[in-house]
This record gives C-alpha cells, sequence and structure tokens, in this order.
C-alpha cells in the first residue's frame, strides 16, 4: 500500500510540475508576442544604430541612394561598351 501512494504522490507531483512549467512556459510566450506586437517598431539593433546616423554618413548614403549608383553604373557600363566597339572598329579598319 505504501509503495501504491508513493507512486500516487510521485504522479501528482510530477504533474503539478509539468502544470507549472506550461503556465510558466504560456506566460513567458504571452510576454513574448504582446512584447512583439506593441513594441518597439524597429526590432534590431542595427536598425536602431542606422536611424541615428546622419544622412551624409557615408555607409547609409550610399545604401539610401542605391538606386542613383545602379544607373550611374549602368551609363558608365554602356560608355565603355561604345569605347570598345569603337576601338575594335579602328582595329579591323587598320589591319583590313
Amino acid at each position: 500500500m505504501r509503495i501504491r501512494r508513493h507512486r500516487k504522490l510521485v504522479r501528482r507531483l510530477r504533474a503539478r510540475r509539468r502544470r507549472r512549467a506550461l503556465a510558466k512556459l504560456l506566460t513567458f510566450g504571452g510576454a513574448v508576442a504582446l512584447g512583439r506586437r506593441f513594441g518597439p517598431k524597429e526590432k534590431t539593433l542595427w536598425q536602431r544604430v542606422f536611424a541615428r546616423m546622419p544622412d551624409e554618413f557615408p555607409p547609409k548614403a550610399m545604401l539610401l541612394n542605391t538606386e542613383a549608383i545602379r544607373e550611374q553604373n549602368e551609363r558608365i557600363i554602356q560608355l565603355l561598351e561604345e569605347q570598345r566597339q569603337a576601338q575594335d572598329e579602328t582595329t579591323l579598319k587598320s589591319a583590313g
């Protein structure tokens, strides 16, 4: 009889521990969910640091002006291709 009582007691204690652990987990999960929902909009440290940088700071200016940089690069590539074609034409004329 003692063994049965002991087993029942152990089961109750284990069940109580599981319930407490589950309650703590749900509480923590709820707190995290609320923090994400109602917390600051800038989530990462890098975003906060980036927001504090002045607009003239080279990395920030570079990231903000990527479209202008792309357009400029396309123009440079087009000019280089035109120069290469002109060189090829002059080379063919002088060789032929």
